[in-house]
Formats: C-alpha cells, structure tokens, sequence
C-alpha cells in the first residue's frame, strides 16, 4: 500500500488532475442513491491515474462502506471495505 501527504501531486493523473495534490482531488463523482447504497459512478485509482466505474454500500453494521471498483461487470470487481481511522 503506497501512502500520499497532502501535497503530493497526481503524477499518473489524466487532463485537469494531473499534477493536482491529493489534498482535495476529487477522487469519487458521479454515483447516484439507490435502496441498496450509491451505484454508478466512477472511482479514481491516484497511485496508477486509471478511473472505474464504482458501487458503495453500506456494510450490515452500519460502521464501513464497501466500495467496489471494476471495468466491465461489479462481479469482475475489487471489493474494498472503507472505514475512519
């Protein structure tokens, strides 16, 4: 796991983000609210600049969100369970 400060820029980042400090990059647009959590939208992976569509629920204990990151079908995805530190 590679880990960022605040200022270091997007280097593998595309158009607008290339170059922008993490601190504030928008790195998760486009998802819309459905009865199961927010599907749709589109996830940016800062470490290799590649962007995937993306699903987030919301995990049975209420405490993380999973997020689910894939090209093609949520089923080919990556799972990753999100919560505070």
């Amino acid at each position: 796991m590679q880990f960022y400060t605040d200022a270091t820029p997007c280097t593998a980042c595309d158009g607008a983000r290339k170059g922008q400090p993490f601190k504030g990059l928008e790195i998760l647009w486009g998802l819309h609210e459905t009865p199961g959590g927010l599907e749709g939208g589109r996830i940016l992976d800062p470490s290799d600049g590649h962007i995937y569509s993306c699903d987030i629920h919301l995990t049975p204990d209420a405490r993380r969100i999973e997020v689910v990151a894939y090209k093609g079908v949520p089923w080919l995805g990556h799972a990753m369970v999100w919560q505070r530190p």
